[in-house]
């Protein structure tokens, strides 16, 4: 996940942190609230997916940003230069 806004602008991690907690939120609200209404617009098990489907997305999303922002691998010479002798 190489990211070239977050380089210019240390808000930025912040924000897609925050948008992924709000769709995780929305998720929770389609799964728990609004599937266990009486007759929902498209089904029960319509919002139960998609519910099921937001938090699944957003929670893997966070996980990434959070193991690429503070668990990065740092990259190792794989050889040294070799200068030879005239």
């Amino acid at each position: 996940m190489k990211e070239t806004k977050s380089n210019k602008n240390p808000n930025y991690f912040l924000l897609k942190v925050i948008a992924s907690i709000l769709v995780n939120a929305l998720g929770y609200f389609f799964f728990i609230d609004v599937s266990t209404r009486y007759n929902p617009k498209f089904g029960n098990t319509f919002y139960i997916i998609v519910g099921c489907l937001l938090i699944a997305v957003a929670s893997i999303y966070l996980c990434l940003l959070i193991t690429d922002k503070y668990f990065s691998k740092k990259k190792s010479k794989k050889s040294k230069a070799v200068f030879l002798k005239k």
